[in-house]
């Protein structure tokens, strides 16, 4: 049964007015963007996923996602996707980890974030098939191997 994952994109704003604010009258406001993230609010099945439909699903995302309003820190959510981990996109994660590994050593808490760049996949994607390749019930897909014996009439 596939399973699809609703994820949420979320932007973050600093103000950095509010670093040397003394905390009496009004914060003065000067935010920056700061990046974001994105995170799995919900995991859901084929039957789900239809019967919402995309008015649905994107209520679903809003009500599911975390605003957070303060006179130092926002977040808001920028959109959302719909993914599947397949099996093509464990083995493009998990080739590009190996490459990853090299050029950042293996201990690097942030090389999802480097294999979400170079795959184009969103950090919640790459994260998901990164514990799915790390379950040892997870079976790849093997390449095919061309038989050494195709050039030759052999009798089965």
């Amino acid at each position: 049964m596939t399973e699809f994952h609703l994820v949420v994109f979320y932007q973050h704003e600093e103000n950095y007015g509010a670093h040397n604010w003394d905390g009496e009258g009004e914060c003065p406001e000067y935010w920056k963007m700061k990046g974001g993230h994105d995170e799995i609010v919900a995991t859901l099945t084929t039957a789900e996923v239809v019967e919402a439909g995309p008015s649905g699903l994107n209520a679903l995302a809003m009500d599911l996602c975390t605003v957070v309003d303060t006179e130092s820190f926002r977040q808001y959510p920028r959109g959302y996707e719909l993914i599947t981990i397949d099996s093509d996109l464990l083995v493009r994660v998990r080739d590009a980890l190996v490459e990853a590994r090299l050029d950042f050593g293996s201990n690097d808490p942030y090389l999802y974030m480097a294999v979400a760049i170079e795959l184009r996949e969103s950090e919640a994607a790459v994260k998901l098939a990164m514990a799915k390749l790390d379950d040892p019930s997870t079976i790849l897909p093997t390449e095919e191997m061309d038989s050494p014996w195709e050039d030759y009439d052999v009798a089965a």
